[in-house]
């Protein structure tokens, strides 16, 4: 097994693939960047839309806090707003912190802990919001592709040839439709959808002593139940239609935070509109759902790059791309950690326990 050197700690695959994919990334993005033009390029940016990306991000993180509500409210009635915001604040920035996104387990464990929500509830929520996520970024991309005069669907960045069109169309046949597919089978038929995983419960344990096998077998229906009982709000359209709404009013506002901060840049001003804001935003979401290292370091940057080559940004994309991607995405988490490290001490939260138990789950 490959280990820490310094620690002697075990690595998973996923971090291994995380250096390389940033290692990788690295240079793609760096490559032939004059750093003296990039360092004034940075300098240039206006304090007032660094303001303005920061309101714009809260207000995001208000609604997602609301959506992530209604889905809990669904099975656990009483679940606070406040509480909710809380979990996602805390939340996010493990997600954003954490190698190879082994943030996602947090913000199941904090909902339990603080909103007594089932844990299996808990990775429905966040199941159901992923896939909402993922349509709404799939689709808004296929409509950049389709409808915007762009230069080219297929680009070559440092001798590496990228065909959106058809990167896009795998994405959506191979990982979309399939999950599409599990999900729509576990909403219409329920009892089925726990038949299967029972199945697999029990097939899979059968080299375990018997003991370990009725244990494993309880949990595994526990879990499954109360996975099922969260994705069952997508069987209640006025809730379902709520959380759509909000998800267009964040993702629509969200598209204005690179609008805005376009214009703090001298040499972007006019360049980026909403439209071009939304394909920046979902080609990010996108590049970032690999695994990645703390903060998405590297990989954020070159999906960025990637936009703007794609999109034919800036006289100087290499430049001005990597520029704008440092604000945004840096300045962003900043903002986004502000939130979380109050929440952390006014909940008492402990930010090493949080990763303890993600290392322990991981390891499970």
């Amino acid at each position: 097994m490959l280990r820490d050197w310094a620690k002697g700690t075990p690595l998973s695959l996923r971090s291994v693939i995380a250096v390389v994919v940033a290692l990788a990334f690295v240079g793609w993005v760096v490559a032939e960047v004059p750093f003296d033009r990039l360092s004034e390029t940075l300098l240039d940016v206006s304090p007032l839309a660094l303001l303005g990306v920061a309101v714009i991000f809260l207000v995001q993180q208000l609604l997602r806090a609301w959506r992530q509500q209604i889905l809990v409210n669904a099975v656990v009635e009483d679940s606070s707003y406040r509480g909710n915001l809380s979990v996602l604040c805390m939340s996010f920035f493990c997600i954003n912190t954490f190698p190879a996104r082994m943030g996602e387990l947090v913000r199941p464990a904090l909902l339990l802990e603080k909103e007594n929500v089932p844990l299996g509830t808990g990775f429905s929520v966040v199941f159901v919001e992923r896939i909402i996520d993922l349509a709404v970024a799939l689709g808004v991309l296929l409509c950049v592709l389709f409808f915007m005069d762009l230069p080219a669907t297929t680009v070559e960045v440092n001798s590496v040839q990228i065909d959106f069109l058809h990167l896009i169309q795998a994405v959506a046949l191979g990982v979309v439709l399939p999950v599409f597919a599990l999900l729509l089978f576990l909403v219409v038929a329920p009892q089925k959808g726990l038949s299967f995983v029972r199945g697999c419960v029990v097939f899979f344990s059968r080299v375990l002593p018997q003991a370990h096998r009725e244990r494993l077998q309880a949990m595994a229906d526990g879990f499954a139940e109360s996975f099922l009982a969260g994705i069952s709000v997508l069987r209640k359209p006025k809730k379902i239609l709520a959380v759509l709404g909000l998800t267009a009013v964040t993702w629509g506002g969200t598209g204005f935070l690179y609008v805005v901060l376009a214009e703090g840049f001298s040499s972007l001003q006019g360049e980026i509109g909403w439209t071009e804001g939304m394909a920046i935003l979902v080609i990010t979401m996108l590049g970032t759902a690999i695994p990645a290292l703390p903060g998405f370091a590297a990989v954020y940057e070159g999906a960025v790059v990637a936009a703007f080559v794609l999109l034919g940004i800036g006289a100087r994309p290499e430049v001005e791309a990597l520029a704008f991607a440092l604000v945004v995405h840096w300045w962003t988490y900043a903002v986004q950690s502000m939130t979380a490290f109050y929440f952390f001490a006014k909940d008492g939260v402990s930010l090493s326990r949080l990763r303890a138990g993600v290392r322990r789950s991981q390891s499970a």
